[in-house]
């Protein structure tokens, strides 16, 4: 089983929902633009969805 933390879903996903509820000014970091259009759209409050491949090296650089 896996578990995710990142912006669009599970821990990542209820932590941005608290901030922006707290009044933060929230960018979020998503792995591809599929994933930035539903982050999007669950968390409107967000200042910006930003997307990035951080899974391994290559993909960093």
């Amino acid at each position: 089983m896996c578990s995710f933390t990142g912006s669009s879903d599970g821990l990542g996903l209820m932590a941005a929902h608290l901030l922006v509820e707290q009044g933060h000014d929230v960018v979020l970091h998503v792995r591809n633009e599929s994933r930035a259009d539903d982050t999007r759209r669950t968390v409107p409050q967000a200042r910006t969805v930003v997307t990035g491949e951080l899974s391994g090296i290559a993909a960093m650089r």
